[in-house]
């Protein structure tokens, strides 16, 4: 997958799990900033960067779900 179909797929993931670029980037050891420009394709995505960014996302997401479906 390319950086922008993968960056594409990130932000939609990130709104549908209702996580915030600032969560995000905090979880991944970035600023939201550099969070940021990386959503926006100013900067490279390095494969680490990605795995992590991947990692923290699905972490989130089952935090989330979680959440949302406890009794």
């Amino acid at each position: 997958m390319n950086d922008k179909k993968f960056i594409e797929e990130l932000k939609f993931k990130r709104e549908e799990y209702g996580v915030s670029q600032k969560r995000l980037a905090v979880a991944c050891g970035i600023s939201r900033e550099h969070y940021n420009r990386i959503e926006t394709g100013k900067l490279p995505l390095t494969e680490e960067l990605k795995a992590e960014i991947q990692k923290q996302l699905e972490r989130g997401h089952s935090a989330y779900q979680a959440q949302t479906h406890a009794p």
